[in-house]
């Protein structure tokens, strides 16, 4: 029983020892409020790339407590064009944690997980139909350290949508994947 212990003791200190390794040895803390912008490319369910008018426009900020977690705020907008008659918009003001690991003092990846309030527009000559509601979101990235203040990201973030009007129904999601500067103040 007291090997099985010290072995269950060995492993769970060699499992964590590389997070508390990370965070004893930076060398600067990289915590405290950050705010940024980015920008990226579209996609919405199953039904394949649409063109967009624009790259895909962000703005968010956050918090900081701990180099390795946090919690993180902001606007994406996606203004799409099917290419036909019918014009599509999405965008989502939403709300997120993020957890952290660096893997060096200046590259780190990164998960975020959350909720987010979005509104779908779909119009053409004969009606307009809107759909809104709350679901959640996630999303995977690297950032990459460029100086104390500033970091740049490649992220990509799923945003599930749902929700039924009468015959009507919207059911999945939109991806963004796109690059982001954020600056430390």
């Amino acid at each position: 029983m007291k090997n099985k212990i010290k072995i269950i003791c060995l492993a769970l200190a060699m499992a964590l020892a590389p997070v508390t390794g990370n965070v004893m040895a930076d060398k600067h803390d990289k915590v405290g409020p950050y705010a940024g912008l980015g920008f990226g490319h579209t996609r919405i369910d199953g039904g394949g790339t649409l063109k967009p008018k624009d790259w895909a426009p962000s703005i968010f900020g956050g918090y900081m407590p701990h180099r390795n977690f946090g919690v993180e705020a902001g606007l994406a907008w996606a203004g799409l064009d099917t290419g036909g008659d019918v014009e599509i918009s999405a965008n989502t003001f939403y709300i997120a944690g993020i957890g952290r690991y660096y893997v060096s003092d200046e590259f780190a990846v990164y998960a975020k997980g959350g909720a987010h309030r979005w509104q779908y527009e779909a119009k053409d000559a004969d009606a307009t139909i809107d759909f809104d509601g709350i679901h959640g979101l996630f999303g995977l990235g690297v950032q990459l350290d460029a100086s104390e203040n500033t970091s740049l990201r490649l992220e990509w973030s799923r945003y599930i949508i749902d929700e039924t009007k009468g015959n009507l129904e919207v059911d999945g999601q939109f991806d963004i994947i796109g690059v982001q500067m954020l600056y430390r103040l």
